[in-house]
């Protein structure tokens, strides 16, 4: 079994906890409210919510990328990092690289 076959279920499965808890804080918060809670940080020293999904996602990518010997391409960061359907589309294409390469 390759490393990547026991990583990707474990990627699959963290990608369904960040898309669960953004979709609880969006309807916990109506309004647009939720996206407040992307600026929140749980320590003074910590990156915000948002910033944290970001480098989830490309954690994932670069690692999935690395794994199976290609090139990481080069991702634009996108400007507004605070909107729940932002950070959730890019958990979303973050995601489809979960799928293993034939």
């Amino acid at each position: 079994m390759l490393l990547l076959d026991m990583l990707l279920p474990t990627y699959v499965q963290m990608f369904g906890a960040l898309s669960t808890w953004l979709t609880k804080a969006e309807a916990q918060r109506p309004g647009g409210e939720g996206d407040a809670r992307l600026s929140a940080r749980l320590a003074p020293d910590m990156f915000p919510h948002s910033i944290q999904v970001r480098f989830a996602c490309r954690h994932v990518q670069e690692g999935v990328f690395r794994l199976q010997g290609r090139v990481f391409p080069r991702i634009a960061a996108g400007a507004a990092l605070g909107r729940i359907d932002i950070q959730g589309s890019r958990i979303m294409a973050a995601a489809r690289w979960t799928k293993p390469v034939k």
